[in-house]
């Protein structure tokens, strides 16, 4: 090629790496969670990280320097190819969390962002001149190969299956033993947790008098040693009280499902159990007889009825949470398409009133001798329901870690504690009021006699200013581990428990395990920034830190 061409060539290929590059990440997503490309959300977020990297790309291309340009046009090139790499780092490898992790403060993240922009451009410096086929060609194979690997995407789908009737739900059982309908309620804070929240001491007057009233003894100062799902859950259904590993893996497995020792223990005593859960977690344990999978967030759920701009823009920012670019990014492309943020919703709020009237139908025709395990993610953010579970349209969601993800500081940061929780709080009055529902026809059907019913969360609500152990406060433990627990069977009474107790320690108290419900300690398992180190701290008393709502 003639040294004439090559500038051409050159700023061509610059043009385009970016967009390669960036839509390669997106349309990656889009195939892991199964959604089509050909759609108008779609194509319009995808247009829109297009267009990004084409004006990347164009300064870049506009910038590159000629045998005849100075050193400050070297430098501004180079500059430009800098802040188009760090664009796409963030994309691609959630370059934002990184900043997250080495600094805690923006101004600490803006040293950081500018060392590592510094480190790159050095990189860059002595390659400049022969840098744009180097990085045409790695972005060009990246995207290549996202493609091929995706294909589906290219297809639209029709619209999803309804939902599908469940297996034999009034099929003869084992046993003639009274029923077990055990509910994890995701995101669902305790009596006082509520009274100690924004707004919340009315909500914790309703839930003492509802569940009371039902004959259930309950937990008002409960909590869960985790703060995630995926820890908290496990460990409560396997009586593991002192599980103070780091991180959110799931543990309790067995050849890749979750494993129960009470539902095995259930099972060895003649129960069938039966799983109801979503996608969001696979709780089909190994000794499930029947196990539900129904609407998630995560779209890969064969039961999704359709695609809408709100709902991408939550799935997107679910599975982008650590870049910058894509959840602002996305939040500004869908608002310049008329989609506005205040209207986006989720897959699993948005679900749950005919996900609860499947599970519903299901238990109230059941025989004795069935135990249930049901795992609702309500009321987990987005709060989209209000008190009525009518979708309103809005997401309200200062969820979480409002400093540390979020970079809010006080007034701010109270202020959207204040908003976070007039949203929530709504969500959680439709979830008490279909359990009210349900739990008042159990009430009058014979085989439900002598049955007992579990009902807890697995965490808080985290609305928090932060999780880490480094900076974490007595307020964010109580909004991130404070759990509900209210429990009904034969010779239990009723009525409010105060003690303080962890909801792994209470099922293993209550069904057997002895010997852990023993051990069960007042404390609660915080993740550090240090990978691999946790801090066991003491739940804190939720009087200390009542707030006037």
């Amino acid at each position: 090629m003639t040294s004439s061409a090559r500038p051409a060539r050159d700023r061509l290929l610059l043009l385009l790496f970016p967009p390669l590059a960036l839509m390669a990440p997106i349309l990656e997503a889009f195939g892991t969670l199964s959604i089509p490309l050909v759609i108008a959300p779609a194509l319009g977020l995808f247009a829109g990280f297009a267009g990004l990297g084409l004006i990347l790309g164009g300064a870049a291309a506009l910038l590159r320097p000629d045998d005849r340009s100075t050193w400050p046009r070297h430098v501004a090139y180079v500059a430009a190819l800098v802040v188009a790499l760090l664009v796409i780092l963030d994309v691609a490898a959630g370059g934002h969390r990184l900043l997250v992790w080495m600094a805690a403060t923006r101004p600490g993240r803006l040293v950081a962002l500018i060392g590592i922009g510094a480190v790159i451009f050095v990189a860059l410096w002595p390659v400049r001149r022969r840098i744009a086929p180097v990085l045409f060609v790695a972005a060009a194979v990246f995207f290549g190969s996202t493609v091929v690997t995706n294909a589906g995407i290219l297809h639209g789908r029709a619209a999803a299956p309804p939902l599908p009737a469940a297996t034999a739900p009034t099929s003869a059982t084992s046993t003639d033993l009274p029923p077990i309908v055990y509910i994890v309620i995701d995101e669902a804070m305790g009596v006082d947790g509520l009274a100690a929240a924004p707004g919340g001491a009315s909500l914790a007057r309703d839930l003492r008098a509802q569940f009371t009233g039902r004959g259930f003894r309950v937990y008002s100062r409960a909590f869960s040693r985790h703060y995630a799902s995926s820890r908290s859950i496990p460990n409560t259904l396997n009586f593991d009280t002192h599980d103070d590993s780091w991180g959110q893996t799931l543990h309790h497995q067995e050849d890749g499902r979750t494993r129960s020792i009470l539902f095995e223990r259930l099972t060895q005593d003649g129960y069938d159990v039966v799983s109801y859960g979503t996608a969001h977690i696979d709780f089909c344990f190994t000794v499930a007889a029947r196990c539900e999978v129904l609407p998630s967030f995560n779209p890969a759920s064969p039961y999704l009825e359709r695609l809408r701009a709100r709902d991408l823009y939550h799935v997107v920012s679910r599975t982008f949470p650590s870049s910058y670019t894509v959840v602002r990014g996305t939040s500004l492309v869908f608002a310049l398409m008329g989609w506005h943020p205040s209207t986006f919703a989720g897959f699993d709020a948005y679900a749950f009133p005919r996900w609860f009237d499947r599970f519903e139908a299901d238990v109230v025709s059941s025989p004795r001798g069935r135990a249930y395990f049901v795992h609702l993610i309500m009321p987990h953010a987005p709060y989209i329901l209000d008190d009525a579970c009518r979708d309103t349209g809005a997401s309200g969601e200062a969820y979480y870690q409002l400093h540390e993800l979020h970079g809010l500081t006080p007034p701010a940061l109270d202020a959207k504690r204040v908003e976070g929780y007039r949203h929530y709080l709504p969500q959680y009055r439709c979830l008490a009021g279909r359990l009210d529902r349900v739990i008042a026809r159990l009430d009058s059907l014979p085989a439900f006699a002598g049955a007992t019913i579990v009902l807890h969360g697995d965490h808080g609500s985290r609305i928090s200013a932060g999780r880490y152990a480094e900076d974490v406060s007595d307020r964010d433990i109580i909004d991130n581990y404070s759990a509900f627990f209210a429990i009904r069977r034969p010779g239990v009474d009723a009525g409010i428990d105060e003690r303080s107790a962890s909801v792994q320690g209470l099922i293993a108290e209550f069904f057997g395990a002895e010997d852990e419900a023993a051990a069960a300690e007042a404390t609660v398992a915080i993740d550090s920034r240090t990978s691999g180190a946790v801090v066991v701290r003491p739940m804190p008393d939720l009087a200390r830190v009542m707030e006037v709502p």
